[in-house]
This record gives structure tokens, C-alpha cells and sequence, in this order.
């Protein structure tokens, strides 16, 4: 999908199908993958716009992982801060289950 921040319709959906995925790590893992291109656009002067988080083992793995400390450190921040919402009950929603790497990782590969 060519549009990052329309992922999160993806995830939304995936959400309320599947009531024991979380949110957060859904709309975090749904962008992961496009983290990567800014970074490689700017290295390589626009040559390259896609590599490792855009294979199936790049968002498996190194995708996944960055979806979960995201979701865990910086999502609670970013969105207390932008919607001023209580950072705590941010938190309650960003703990570190096993459901939260499952939904990172099934959005990744959803959205690669």
C-alpha cells in the first residue's frame, strides 16, 4: 500500500474481528515497514526505496521487533501528548503480551 497512515484501516478492521489483537501493536506493525524508506531514500540519494522490512523475513523479524518496542515505548507518549489522553491508560493498552508481538507481526506481514 503505497499510503502509511491508510494501514491503519487495515488494522482497525483486524481489530474488530479479532477482539484479542491489540490496537496499538496494529497500527505500530502496520507502519514498520515503511520506517525504512525515508532512511534508504536519504542514503542512497532515491535509488533504492525498499529492502529489508519489505521481505517476508525482514518484517518477520527485524519488523516485528521494531513494532513491539515502539508500541511499547514510544506509542504511549505519542499519543498522550497528541490526543492529551492520560499516558497510563495508554500503557494499559501497550503491556507486552504474547498477543502483541502476534498482532505486530501479523500486521507486518499484511501490509509489506
Amino acid at each position: 500500500m503505497p499510503i502509511t497512515p491508510l494501514h491503519t484501516v487495515v488494522a482497525y478492521l483486524l481489530s474488530k474481528w479479532q477482539r484479542k489483537l491489540s490496537l496499538p501493536a496494529l497500527i505500530v506493525g502496520s507502519m514498520a515497514p515503511d520506517l525504512e524508506v525515508p532512511f534508504i531514500w536519504f542514503v542512497t540519494g532515491g535509488s533504492y526505496s525498499r529492502l529489508v522490512l519489505h521481505s517476508l523475513l525482514g518484517a518477520a523479524v527485524l519488523g516485528t521487533l521494531i513494532a513491539v518496542l515502539l508500541t511499547v515505548f514510544a506509542y504511549p507518549i505519542v499519543i498522550s501528548s497528541v490526543f492529551r489522553i492520560d499516558k497510563e491508560k495508554v500503557k494499559e493498552k501497550c503491556i507486552f503480551p504474547e498477543c502483541l508481538r502476534l498482532a505486530a507481526l501479523l500486521e507486518a506481514y499484511l501490509t509489506f
